[in-house]
């Protein structure tokens, strides 16, 4: 009771039945020590930390000295590298799944007048891990997210360029894209704009709870 432990990564590649085991020997064995901390970066392991110390519904979640937190890289104008650490977005603490956490980003870049670099060159990410979300929920057989574009877009030509930016644009294709600025920048917001706009039209109960929550 007099210790402060720090636990940091304990799953690291393990399978899903340690990750359970692990969980159960932090909670039952170190919950009472003096302060805990556990650093990870497996989702579903931290899910489950989440679920037992900050869901107000769990037994154990009435601790109010219990925080999560998120730790970011930062390269500083030096060019040295350091961590910050932030509270954890709410969107990540109060859902599972970062689906919205997504979403509100995607919605503040496309609603934003004068966008960062950041938030150009990760959109394509952002919009394509949306995009295999909804539509393999939507459909969950049917081979490929892009091949079922059809449900938001009726015009072949909207799903080929939104497929091709969200697919692309994600990856580094090749060394000597990598040092180039990238061409589809000045139209990122265009596309994600018209994303949005087809979920809001094509599954408005969806995209207006989606708004709610972000």
């Amino acid at each position: 009771k007099d210790l402060v432990v720090f636990i940091d990564d304990p799953i690291s590649s393990l399978d899903s039945n340690h990750i359970y085991g692990v969980y159960a020997l932090i909670t039952n064995r170190l919950m009472d020590c003096r302060q805990l901390f556990v650093s990870t970066h497996n989702s579903e392991f931290f899910n489950l930390i989440k679920e037992e110390w900050l869901d107000p519904r769990a037994e154990k979640a009435t601790r109010k000295a219990c925080s999560a937190y998120l730790v970011r890289r930062q390269i500083n104008d030096d060019a040295s590298i350091s961590g910050v650490l932030e509270n954890l977005h709410p969107l990540l603490r109060e859902y599972k799944s970062e689906y919205q956490f997504v979403f509100h980003h995607l919605k503040a870049f496309r609603e934003s007048d004068s966008p960062t670099p950041h938030e150009v060159f990760t959109s394509p990410n952002l919009l394509r891990k949306l995009l295999e979300s909804y539509l393999g929920f939507r459909m969950p057989a049917g081979g490929a997210w892009h091949r079922k574009l059809h449900l938001l877009f009726d015009n072949e030509d909207e799903r080929k360029e939104v497929a091709k930016f969200a697919n692309d644009a994600s990856h580094l294709q090749n060394l000597t894209r990598g040092i180039q600025h990238a061409e589809y920048a000045s139209g990122a917001q265009g596309i994600v704009a018209k994303v949005l706009d087809a979920l809001s039209e094509k599954d408005g109960t969806h995209y207006e709870a989606l708004c709610r929550a972000a």
